[in-house]
């Protein structure tokens, strides 16, 4: 039962990372169980999904460029990808729920950021999933606009979240080269944690 759920998770956390409306998911799912002759298995489910052309079940490569240039921040499963993320690097978990979702690059353009990106650059990268990690609400607000050299330090020796200390651990400045990196690693990540067996 399990990896029924797990194949139905991976179905809809792909469809809305990728922003897919949830059109005919209700039919879907109401006629799921006698499709599957009331024996659920992971496949089986996988099968009846796929048979159903007019609803999309993203495809890795569909995945990797809506984590590489579709905006995460705003959309619902955002702080559920972020916090998964955040899990996976497999250290301890703060017990809090009193988290916000920081902006490494600042979601507003200011003079701090002028001389690492251009406006546009700003207006296409700023809410990428690789440009968000999770902080603790206090301390996104001591951040805020700060310049990436003073952020690095929060992040690495501050941060109770593990991805956050990762990102200022592993990046000596933070710009579109970084960004682009960091989304090719959560592109392989998410494909992995997020399986779909056909990629057809």
């Amino acid at each position: 039962m399990i990896g029924c759920l797990d194949t139905i998770e991976s179905f809809l956390v792909r469809r809305a990372i990728c922003g897919i409306e949830p059109t005919g998911l209700l039919g879907l799912f109401r006629t799921m169980w006698s499709s599957v002759d009331g024996h659920p298995t992971a496949e089986a489910i996988e099968s009846v999904i796929m048979k159903r052309l007019t609803i999309e079940w993203p495809t890795d490569e569909r995945m990797r460029e809506s984590i590489k240039t579709r905006p995460l921040y705003g959309a619902a499963i955002a702080k559920y990808v972020v916090l998964e993320y955040d899990k996976s690097l497999g250290l301890d978990q703060p017990k809090t729920n009193d988290f916000s979702i920081e902006h490494v690059m600042p979601r507003s353009y200011c003079d701090a950021w002028s001389e690492v990106v251009t406006k546009p650059q700003h207006a296409k990268l700023k809410d990428l999933w690789a440009n968000l990690i999770p902080l603790s609400t206090a301390m996104n607000e001591v951040v805020a606009q700060s310049e990436f050299h003073n952020k690095k330090t929060y992040f690495e020796v501050d941060s109770m979240f593990a991805s956050a200390r990762r990102v200022g651990k592993d990046f000596e400045s933070w710009g579109e080269k970084e960004i682009c990196e960091r989304s090719e690693h959560l592109a392989d990540w998410a494909i992995k944690r997020w399986k779909r067996t056909t990629n057809a």
